[in-house]
């Protein structure tokens, strides 16, 4: 199960396999959620997204501010996040929001099972990669933590076998590409630079 902080926003347990972190919300402002197809942008729901398996995900997308609004209109003013599936998954997945959709049109209401557990497994953390005219800079959480997150022009989640090509065994946990607004760049290198 994916846990992606739509809608309601509440807090909640995560099943074992699931690593979570704490996420600070300052806007109750919601994204829009597509699934990206070859074909076309599905929107998500709720439902939709928690019943997609993690281990489907190929990519995930953010699109913020200008970039949403000139993809997808005054509605996507809050931002866009796109969800890439695996090829051999794409079409189970679509079948079941459209099962969903179709329970949920017809009265039937559809069964959550959640499952919690004592004490969730660590998993290791992705690399965390700024994206810059010049290059990429590799750097850690830690130095995100003072950047403030409206430079933040797009973030782009990586993983599979792509990625081990391309980062080797840093990239084992996936990769999270992020870039700033180009007024902020050198700015954001320049913070990171002084905390280290």
């Amino acid at each position: 199960m994916l846990l992606l902080p739509p809608f309601g926003l509440k807090a909640q347990e995560a099943p074992s396999k699931v690593r979570t972190s704490a996420v600070k919300v300052t806007s109750t402002a919601q994204p829009l959620y597509f699934l990206k197809t070859g074909s076309a942008n599905v929107p998500l729901n709720f439902a939709d997204i928690q019943s997609l398996d993690k281990e489907w995900i190929k990519s995930i997308s953010v699109l913020k501010d200008k970039n949403a609004i000139e993809q997808f209109g005054q509605t996507a003013k809050h931002g866009v996040v796109l969800i890439e599936l695996k090829a051999e998954q794409e079409q189970a997945f679509l079948k079941t929001i459209k099962e969903q959709n179709a329970n949920s049109s017809s009265g039937i209401k559809p069964v959550h099972i959640r499952l919690y557990c004592a004490a969730p497994t660590s998993l290791g953390e992705p690399l965390y990669i700024i994206q810059t005219k010049s290059g990429e800079v590799v750097v850690s959480k830690e130095d995100l933590s003072g950047i403030n997150p409206e430079w933040i022009k797009s973030i782009e989640v990586l993983k599979d076998g792509e990625i081990i090509k391309r980062y080797k065994d840093q990239g084992k946990y996936g990769v999270i590409l992020i870039t700033f607004a180009s007024e902020r760049e050198q700015e954001v290198l320049q913070i990171i630079k002084d905390n280290n």
